[in-house]
């Protein structure tokens, strides 16, 4: 039976470093989402790409994209990443696990598992998807206050005395921030891995994005200068997010001591 993946065949010898990436096309229908799939090897020349580091979302809440001229099924969730992709003009080559993996062969599935850490971190950038913006805007506060509190991390009169930083949080914001930070997706086990080796970071919920890097101003600010009342009411450190960001600092750090010595 022909499908999408007839059109863009993967070798199964474990030897081989293939894997396929998607490349996402305008449309000139804004609710049709068209991409294509081609295959590659890690041996020979490939484009550079953008790993996804997301959650599938439920099963039975599909949507339909063109894939090599193919109808093909994607959770909601991720259609609707595709579509603020579409949006934002983020055209070009993604690697997707759901859609760039055979799911109904299991033999491609184990092979391509194995691949993971190499497919991650050779990725230009990952990119973490946490979902639509909520209804209440609740997760664009959010967002907004992180992408704030990192530029006033860069300041320089702010950033020689990060003991001092004014404050810009109240607990509203503080609450949205922990939202974020609690939301699904940090609770993947997956996202590990796909996090300690990416060469990049960029976060993405709904249509608002920031750096991996507006993250570490915010566990300083966090724990350096968040009033107690609100640490003792909101524990934004305990967060999913706060554990896994400051994980990879030690691994970073750990990294480059070992190369200083």
């Amino acid at each position: 039976m022909k499908s999408p993946y007839t059109t863009a065949p993967l070798s199964h010898d474990t030897s081989t470093a293939q894997f396929r990436l998607l490349e996402l096309h305008p449309s000139t229908q804004s609710s049709l989402i068209k991409c294509s799939l081609r295959s590659y090897s890690f041996d020979k020349s490939y484009p550079a790409y953008k790993a996804l580091s997301y959650t599938w979302g439920s099963v039975y809440d599909t949507r339909q994209l063109r894939l090599n001229g193919y109808n093909f099924p994607v959770s909601r969730n991720l259609w609707i990443f595709l579509e603020q992709m579409c949006l934002q003009k983020q055209f070009g080559f993604y690697w997707i696990d759901a859609i760039c993996i055979d799911q109904n062969n299991t033999l491609e599935k184990n092979h391509q598992v194995q691949m993971m850490r190499r497919i991650y971190s050779t990725a230009e950038k990952v990119t973490i998807w946490l979902g639509e913006a909520s209804r209440d805007q609740t997760s664009d506060m959010a967002m907004d206050i992180v992408t704030s509190t990192h530029a006033m991390a860069l300041n320089t009169t702010v950033g020689m005395h990060r003991y001092k930083w004014p404050l810009v949080w109240d607990e509203i914001t503080t609450c949205a921030v922990y939202q974020l930070l609690s939301r699904d997706y940090w609770t993947r086990i997956w996202i590990v891995q796909e996090t300690m080796v990416a060469k990049d970071i960029s976060v993405y919920c709904g249509s608002k994005s920031f750096e991996w890097q507006a993250l570490r101003s915010v566990t300083d600010y966090v724990t350096f200068s968040l009033p107690k009342y609100l640490e003792d009411k909101i524990n934004v450190g305990g967060t999913p997010a706060f554990i896994l960001m400051a994980t990879r600092n030690l691994t970073h750090l750990s990294k480059e001591q070992k190369s200083l010595s």
